[in-house]
């Protein structure tokens, strides 16, 4: 039986979770680091900031007692699961002092960024794990739940190499199963992770957020509501009124959003949960709310500070990694949010992460407004998705392209400088792409169905754009010649891509990996006949994968000889970067035009479906120029996928340049 360490941020994990670990024979032990809320910290922040000590006092004790109730709840849950939390360990004593036990964790560079308190926390964090390891004996796994444990589980990794962690439970399940490919080498790194610097900052003070005051009323008026705004500079306000469509909208000028939700979560029974989702610290009733006399000129929405938001798509997790480069390299405030199905099989970090079903309770919106929209200075909308329906009562899904659009408008009309930014499927046009490509995967006969529903999507994308007048951002070069005026916003890739793999063709046959997102657009059926006779002939050691959970993808790609990353789209995209970064040999069509746009030799061999055997043959042949190809990719990524020049063109975008 494998000893599993379940490690999560103040929640008990799912019920999922659980089953798929126990369907294992896992013994679980469950850790909880860190609580989200940082309940203590933000009391004694509450102590020295305010001027009226008495009332700091008492938010203190509801803090502590918040959080105690939480403590309680979850060790109740844990209990009725047969779950074991196990106390924490008392701090070693003075005896033991000496034996290096109460040392302090080595951080890695990125932690040096960190203000005192997070970083105090991420020390205690790492401690904390450290310990409940040494009290339980042998433990094999640290699974990590979301982002702020993954930091904590990272560190701890890397100085205990008998240890492994991986995020989330689908790849604990992978590896307790057997699943994963045995020729995965956890001999030199045992953390499976990626590096914390390309995950969200978890480990930010939260706990100097501002104070939130909650405006109830049936009838509630954009009035009363900027009013109370005016009066209470200081604070965010959030107003419910009642109504038959829902709704969550800005007031420009007003640090203030206004939700139209249900009787009930306004004077009914859903009241008390409306108020817990929306973390409120003082409560207006409707006897209490003030009638405006003068709408006050509008202000800056945070004060001044430049704080950017990307969202909501963060495919391949590129808002959340852009977030990281605009923030680490320039200083502005950056975060992401995301919205995802609840059946995703895995989900990339992200600041907020919200799902479908949070997206639809306009009170859940209405917090991510306020921790998200509230702050920002600068927006980027991805995929032209909504961000949240602002402003938009008729908004029914985060995939509605209308809303999108017409929360472009209300974002712009509330003040803050607002982008589009596209990641390629989404305003590709099928028929522009045939005329320039002419192994198009949309000129395949048997993508009919799906040609034809993306033509009308991106369709619908072009016309949405021409009456936009926002700065286009465009993810991939190849993209620039189907958006017109856009700016190109290279991809990142994290620190973890860069570790350097095994010996390129050290192994008796070469392995090669084809790991599509999408088979039809990368030209999967052209690609799988010619590698599996390969493979058949001993030539090579052909390895398909779909649905590997990004943080595993890296340790693939250190294991592979030649990535073959598509054939027919011309579009260099993120597996191909990170292929790249650890020194491996990738093979895909790119176009003349789309080499050029980077201004430097791009370490890509070129191959389409009729040349991909003669390719893959010469390389196999000629070992020694394949590793020159192999030896240029991490320079050629450090220049343009590390993050610098993405938080250049970011922050031209913040500036206004």
């Amino acid at each position: 039986m494998s000893a599993v360490l379940v490690l999560a941020t103040g929640v008990a994990p799912t019920a999922g979770d659980l089953a798929a670990l126990r369907a294992c024979d896992a013994e679980i032990v469950v850790c909880v680091v860190h609580p989200a809320p940082g309940l203590w910290v933000r009391a004694l922040t509450r102590l020295r900031q305010s001027a009226k000590v008495r009332r700091a006092r008492s938010f203190a004790w509801r803090q502590f007692k918040r959080g105690r109730r939480v403590l309680r709840r979850l060790q109740r849950e844990l209990a009725r699961l047969s779950i074991r939390m196990r106390p924490k360990p008392e701090a070693p004593s003075a005896a033991s002092a000496g034996d290096g036990s109460d040392r302090e964790p080595p951080l890695v560079t990125f932690a040096s960024g960190l203000s005192g308190i997070a970083l105090l926390r991420l020390r205690r964090a790492i401690a904390d794990v450290e310990r409940e390891l040494d009290s339980h004996g042998k433990i094999d796994m640290l699974v990590s739940l979301d982002g702020q444990a993954s930091t904590v589980a990272w560190h701890v990794a890397r100085s205990r190499p008998g240890v492994i962690a991986v995020d989330g439970s689908e790849a604990a399940v992978r590896f307790l199963t057997g699943s994963l490919a045995s020729s995965i080498d956890l001999g030199e790194r045992a953390a499976i992770l990626d590096a914390p610097e390309s995950l969200y900052p978890a480990l930010v003070e939260r706990e100097s957020r501002r104070r939130r005051i909650v405006v109830l009323a049936p009838d509630l008026t954009e009035a009363d509501l900027r009013a109370v705004s005016d009066s209470r500079a200081d604070a965010d306000v959030v107003g419910l009124r009642a109504g038959s469509m829902h709704g969550v909208a800005l007031l420009a000028g007003a640090s203030a959003v206004m939700v139209t939700t249900t009787i009930e979560d306004v004077v009914g029974e859903g009241r008390p949960s409306a108020l817990r989702v929306l973390g409120a610290d003082e409560v207006l009733d409707s006897g209490r709310i003030v009638t405006a006399a003068a709408v006050q000129s509008a202000v800056a929405p945070s004060g001044g500070s430049q704080h950017l938001l990307i969202g909501p798509a963060n495919y391949a997790g590129q808002g959340a990694a852009w977030a990281r480069a605009l923030e680490q390299r320039t200083g502005v405030t950056a975060r992401n949010l995301t919205v995802v199905s609840p059946q995703a099989s895995f989900m990339f970090p992200a600041d907020i992460p919200m799902t479908y079903t949070d997206w639809a309770d306009p009170v859940v919106r209405a917090r991510a407004a306020v921790e998200a929209v509230l702050p920002s200075t600068h927006v980027l909308l991805e995929a032209l998705r909504p961000l949240l329906g602002l402003g938009d009562s008729g908004a029914s899904t985060a995939w509605d392209l209308q809303a999108g659009a017409r929360e472009i408008a209300h974002l712009v009309l509330s003040g803050r400088r607002v982008g589009l930014v596209l990641h390629g499927s989404e305003a590709r046009r099928p028929r522009e792409h045939v005329a320039l490509y002419p192994m198009s995967p949309f000129a395949n006969s048997g993508h009919e169905d799906e040609t034809q529903a993306r033509t009308t999507q991106t369709d619908n994308v072009h016309a949405l754009m021409e009456i936009l007048d926002v700065t286009r951002f465009v993810s991939t070069p190849d993209m620039l010649d189907f958006v017109p005026g856009a700016v190109w916003l290279p991809i990142v890739v994290g620190p973890t891509s860069f570790i350097p793999g095994r010996e390129l063709f050290s192994r008796p046959r070469p392995v090669v990996m084809h790991a599509p997102s999408s088979g039809p657009l990368k030209g999967s059926d052209h690609i799988d006949p010619v590698l599996e006779k390969l493979d058949a002939r001993g030539v090579i050691e052909y390895r398909r994968l779909q649905d590997i959970p990004p943080s595993l993808l890296p340790s693939y790609l250190r294991d592979t000889d030649i990535l073959v990353d598509q054939v027919v789209l011309g579009n260099p995209g993120v597996l191909a970067a990170q292929a790249m970064a650890c020194g491996r040999v990738v093979v895909a069509h790119l176009s003349g035009a789309v080499r050029a746009r980077f201004g430097s030799t791009v370490p890509v061999v070129e191959a389409t479906p009729s040349t991909l055997r003669e390719v893959i043959l010469g390389l196999v042949a000629e070992e020694d120029a394949s590793r020159a190809v192999g030896a240029a990719g991490p320079a050629f990524v450090r220049e343009h996928h590390d993050g610098r020049r993405s938080a250049a063109v970011l922050f031209d975008f913040v500036r206004g340049e």
